[in-house]
This record gives C-alpha cells, sequence and structure tokens, in this order.
C-alpha cells in the first residue's frame, strides 16, 4: 500500500519547481490499507468463491475451459471492476472530509478513465488468475496486483481535471438537474430550440462545470479545476460578497455569434466531426437578418455567391432571394447541420487565461455564467451594433428620428418629408421605399460613391466582374464596369452623385468599400421624386441646415450610416483586432487567425463568401491542433497504462 500512497502530480503543463517531489502521505497510506482490509479482502474473498460455484454449478461450465474462463473474466469485469472503482473513489473522498457533492462529483470525473484505462489490463491479469490459480489463491494473487492498482487509482485522483480526463467525458450525454445542463436532447425540432442561456442543444458534448472551495461565494454545480492544488486566479473573487456564478468547460471551440459567419464554421467543423459551441445575444439565428431589416429587402448579390458551405439555395428560388427566404435558408441550414444555438447569451468579456491555457467567456444574464473553451472563435461580424453620427441640433429636431435598423417600410411616413442620412445600398433602397410608399424622400450624399447596375450586359455585375477578374487585371476590369455603367445608367455626376477617382473594385479591396447597385433608385432620382441634398451642417427643430448654406424642413431623419463591430467592447486580448473599428488588423485573407486558439470569421469586408473561406480554414486549422492534442492524449495514456503494468 505504500506505493499507493504516493502523490503523483497532475498532468499538467502548469507545474510549479517547488510541487515536482514526491512524497510519502502516511495518513493516505493508512486510509488506503483500510480500504484493502476492509472492502478488498472479505469482499474479493467471497466474491471469488461465489463465481466460481455460481459459474460450475449454476451455468455448468467445465473448469478451466475457454468458455469458463471467458466468462468469469467477462462477470468479474462488468460486476466487481466498475463496484471496486466506485467504492474505492467514494471511500477516498469521504476519508479525506469532502462533502457528499464534492464526492460525488469527484466519482464521475474519475471513474470512466479509471474503468476505460483499467479495462485494457485486468482482464489479462483474470484470464491468467482464471485459468492456472487454485480458487483459493486467487484473491491472493490478485492482491499483488493491486499493489499497482493502488498507485494507479491514486495517480487518477490526484489528476483531477487534467485535460486528458475531460476527453474520456466528452463521451458521457450526462443529464444534469438543477442549474447544470442537459446535452442529451441534442436532436430536437427548430420550434423546440433554447431560448435562454442554457446549452443544452448545442451538442452530445457534456460540459464539466467548476468548482472550488476556497472561493468566497457558491459555484453550482461542483467540479474542481485546480493547477497543483491551488485555486487558479480566475477563480478568486475580489469581492467578499457572496454570488452565485457557473463555470462550465467545453471541450470544442466556442462560437459567438449566430448569424451566417457563426453558422458556416459551426457547420464546417461539424463536417470534421468536432463539436463546437454557438453562443448568440438574441433569441434567434441571423438577427440581424430577422430583426434589423426592411421588409423589401433582398440578396444584393446572386444566390450562387451567398451560399454557406455544403448546402446550396433551393432551385425555386429566385437569383436574388429575399430576406424572408434568406432567413429560410439560413434556417434549414441550422437544422441540416443540427447546430443549436445557445439563445440570449450575450458574452459581456472574453480573456485568455494564460495560468490554464483557456479562454473564459463572461455571461451577462441572471446567474453571471463563465464558459472555459480551448479555442474561440468571433463571429460576430462588421455589423454587431448601430452607427449614429454625430450631427449638432439632433436633439432639437422634434421630429422622428430613427436608425435604418428599425426600418420596416415607408407605409407610415406617407405624405411626409423624410431626410436619408446615408448613400449605401441601405440609403439607396429606403429612399426608394419611401417613394413607393408616396413619401417625400431626400438623401444626403456627402461622399463620392459609385453606383452600378445591378445586371449588365445579361449577366449579374458581381458575376461578370467576377468571370473577368480570371483573365484581366483588376484595373482593366474597373475601366470596363465604369465604361459600361455609364452607357446603362448616364453620368451621376448630374444628379449631385461624384463618383470616386479609384475603380470599384480597387476601391472594395483596398478599403471594404462597397458600391450600390442600383435597384431603381437612380430612376427615382433622374425624374426628380427623391432630392438629392449635400452633407449637414447642423439640425434645427423640423429643419436641416446642409454644408451649401440651404435649409429645407423635414418630419423625419433616417439614418441609414451603417454598422460596426462591436468586439473590442467585449474581447480583452489586444493584437488581433483594432481598437478603431473593431476588425482584425491583418488584412484579407491573413485576419482570420490570431494567437492562443483565437479565431475571427465574418470580417472579411468580402461578404458572404468571404466568410465561407475564413470559415473552412478556420475548421482546418482546429482539426489539425485537434488531433495533435489527442497524440498528446495517446501518449499520456499510454504513460498511465505503463504505471499501471
Amino acid at each position: 500500500m505504500l506505493i499507493g500512497s504516493v502523490r503523483v502530480l497532475p498532468f499538467s503543463s502548469n507545474v510549479e519547481d517547488e510541487d515536482k517531489e514526491f512524497k510519502i502521505n502516511w495518513r493516505r497510506v493508512a486510509t488506503t490499507s483500510l480500504f484493502g482490509f476492509g472492502f478488498v479482502g472479505p469482499v474479493g474473498h467471497f466474491w471469488y468463491e461465489g463465481l466460481d460455484r455460481f459459474i460450475r454449478l449454476r451455468l455448468q461450465l467445465r473448469p478451466n475451459s475457454f468458455r469458463f474462463v471467458t466468462t468469469k473474466v467477462a462477470v468479474d469485469g462488468m460486476l466487481f471492476g466498475p463496484l471496486d472503482l466506485l467504492v474505492f473513489f467514494t471511500y477516498m473522498g469521504f476519508s479525506t472530509g469532502k462533502s457528499a457533492a464534492r464526492v460525488k462529483e469527484d466519482v464521475k470525473r474519475d471513474f470512466l478513465p479509471a474503468l476505460v484505462l483499467e479495462g485494457g489490463v485486468w482482464p489479462l491479469v483474470q484470464v491468467v488468475n482464471f485459468r492456472y490459480v487454485p480458487v483459493r489463491y486467487q484473491l491472493l494473487y490478485v492482491n499483488f496486483f493491486c499493489l499497482l492498482d493502488s498507485c494507479f487509482l491514486s495517480w487518477i485522483e490526484q489528476q483531477e481535471d487534467a485535460p486528458w480526463k475531460q476527453w474520456f467525458k466528452s463521451f458521457l450525454p450526462l443529464k444534469e438537474q438543477e442549474g447544470q445542463v442537459d446535452y442529451s436532447s441534442y436532436a430536437r425540432s427548430d420550434s423546440n430550440r433554447s431560448t435562454d442561456s442554457e446549452p443544452s442543444m448545442v451538442t452530445n458534448v457534456p460540459p464539466s462545470s467548476i468548482n472550488d472551495d476556497n472561493v468566497v461565494g457558491d459555484f453550482v454545480p461542483s467540479h474542481r479545476l485546480k493547477i497543483q492544488g491551488k485555486t487558479s486566479n480566475w477563480l478568486k473573487h475580489k469581492s467578499t460578497k457572496r454570488m452565485m456564478r457557473r463555470c462550465v468547460w467545453f471541450p470544442g471551440p466556442v462560437i459567438v455569434g449566430a448569424g451566417p459567419s457563426g453558422l458556416a464554421v459551426a457547420a464546417c467543423l461539424k463536417e470534421k466531426g468536432l463539436p463546437s459551441l454557438v453562443l448568440e445575444r438574441c433569441n434567434c439565428i441571423a438577427s440581424l437578418w430577422q430583426l434589423k431589416t426592411y421588409d423589401r429587402l433582398r440578396l444584393h448579390l446572386p444566390k450562387k455567391f451567398c451560399e454557406l458551405p455544403f448546402m446550396s439555395f433551393p432551385q425555386d428560388f429566385p437569383a436574388y432571394p429575399s430576406k424572408q427566404q434568406f432567413v429560410q435558408y439560413l434556417e434549414a441550414y441550422a437544422n441540416k447541420f443540427d447546430i443549436r444555438p445557445v439563445f440570449n447569451a450575450t458574452v459581456v468579456s472574453a480573456e485568455y487565461d494564460r495560468s490554464i491555457g483557456f479562454w473564459r467567456l463572461r455571461l451577462k444574464d441572471d446567474r453571471n455564467d463563465e464558459y472555459v473553451c480551448r479555442w474561440l472563435i468571433v463571429a460576430t461580424g462588421e455589423n454587431a451594433e448601430e452607427i449614429f453620427p454625430e450631427i449638432e441640433g439632433m436633439e432639437e429636431f422634434g421630429g422622428t428620428i430613427l436608425h435604418s435598423s428599425r426600418y420596416t417600410k415607408g407605409d407610415g411616413f406617407r405624405g411626409k418629408k423624410v431626410l436619408v442620412v446615408g448613400c449605401g445600398n441601405s440609403g439607396m433602397e429606403l429612399s426608394l421605399d419611401l417613394c413607393n410608399h408616396n413619401a417625400i424622400p431626400s438623401l444626403v450624399v456627402r461622399d463620392t460613391v459609385h453606383i452600378l447596375p445591378q445586371d449588365m450586359l445579361g449577366k449579374s455585375t458581381f458575376g461578370l466582374s467576377m468571370w473577368l477578374l480570371k483573365w484581366l487585371p483588376i484595373s482593366l476590369v474597373d475601366s470596363l464596369l465604369l465604361v459600361v455603367s455609364r452607357l446603362i445608367i448616364g453620368d451621376t455626376a448630374k444628379f449631385g452623385i461624384e463618383r470616386p477617382k479609384m475603380g470599384p473594385l480597387q476601391l472594395k479591396n483596398l478599403s471594404g468599400k462597397t458600391p450600390v447597385l442600383d435597384v431603381g433608385t437612380l430612376e427615382k432620382i433622374k425624374s426628380g421624386n427623391i432630392k438629392v441634398c449635400p452633407g449637414i451642417q447642423r439640425v434645427r427643430h423640423l429643419s436641416v441646415e446642409f454644408v451649401n448654406g440651404n435649409t429645407e424642413n423635414f418630419d423625419a431623419i433616417i439614418l441609414a450610416t451603417g454598422y460596426k463591430s462591436n468586439v473590442p467592447s467585449w474581447l480583452k486580448e489586444k493584437g488581433m483586432f483594432s481598437e478603431k473599428d473593431g476588425v482584425p488588423i491583418r488584412a484579407f485573407p491573413n485576419g482570420w487567425k490570431g494567437e492562443n486558439g483565437l479565431y475571427a470569421v465574418g470580417f472579411t469586408k468580402r461578404g458572404i463568401m468571404g466568410a465561407s473561406m475564413d470559415a473552412k480554414r478556420i475548421a482546418q486549422h482546429i482539426e489539425i491542433c485537434w488531433k495533435s492534442e489527442a497524440k498528446q492524449l495517446s501518449a499520456a495514456l499510454i504513460s498511465a497504462a505503463s504505471l499501471k503494468l
């Protein structure tokens, strides 16, 4: 029993020098010895004799025959082996003064790894035992190996939450009650998706929860994470106020954002057999499309350029699907790949903890949950928050002021003078929608902008551009596009819309500024139904003064000023994302990967095509990391088995 009392160090890279020495714990020697005298000895004596009589007399198998030996080995492995492990871990837990809840969590943590590893050794030991050793000496024979087994089980227990143990737990479809997580109902219908922050329908891989007795406050459920017996710093509260926090460990990547980009990378990971957890701040997927877009919105690019990986649009969808059809496509995509986001889960803080080598994600909810993961994928995109421009006198206006994210259709503005600020695709299309609903829109065009027809020469402008770029340099393609555009829509400068000096594709490639694809707005401008105005000087009561000195009255102002990334507000790691605009510092195609398992998808300024490309890269890279860590795990298991032998 002395061997089993040696304190084996946990399998961790965070080992401090003073903890590396081996020490004999004499109290543990006595405790382990009592287990042998009180359980293994008496129970094993009656078990081996009873098992031998049962197989000889009841099953009537010939002693020492092949069926006799294999039956004894199988029954012993299925009954006595698991019972012995269960009693050992329970006894050792209570003997060290742990609570019943702590003992329960420790048993759940240690039982499966021990059972699997011992399952490869004990059958061989018992084959020799039941074939060649007389019944009255079988317990004595087994006790010799129990000395080594005590050392091994002690090592298992001392490993606590070592990473290789979590790999075993990832195969358990556990149902956790009272604040814990249910992962058994992975495949549910879309109508039954979770609408709270419980990851109950994300994957069939259960998380491990983290707890420590030394932390001020209550953590539920209890599952300890210690580094060399020391409470890790990230579990310590700075406040003495009691507070509830649940820490959930997830074995695969955690994806923040359930828009098209988040769904794409989750599907790519799924195709490679890797689990993922998607956190979404709203109560639905693609919340920007479902909750913050106008009714008449359609894809500005043909559907073949807006497909997510591994799934095409339905054949009966038009070339430019409506927003409702696009949402249907995304819902079908999530169902096909069984992607079950955790809804109403707003990440307020994400930080890499170097002391443990994992990411910590804090959620904004009633329980103040914290998720712990090895890989973090930022999929919140470039359009996470509305941009509200600072215009002098806005508080004096007195009329309706709203962002385009709150605009649905123009029937509420019938007969009213409306000023649309911003001449991107949204501003141009909102002006058209207002005009079609008998409003009187004016459009602020402050900067230069490229306006191209949506289709030219019988093809989509985007598709034609992509085809030409295969054969011609980008500058020549730009020149051709501008010549054809002028022939189709005329000189936009005549209507107050100046073109940039740089061509549309070069401008998009360098700055991400997207050209406007005209869907009918320009005709309304030419006819005078939509008035083009210069930049705003200041706003007054129900009127706006422009930079050219003119002042006009308006009933409403709609801000089609776009969106921005919100990553700097919650991601605490510096170096990958710009503090200024919240997009990756490295330009496409190199902005998808950061340090310490941090990734970004949906920040390419190239729409869904760019997001799909990054999603595939990310999944491929994580697969390589996953396999590499699996090899390390295999090495750890071999090392553990060698200790057993």
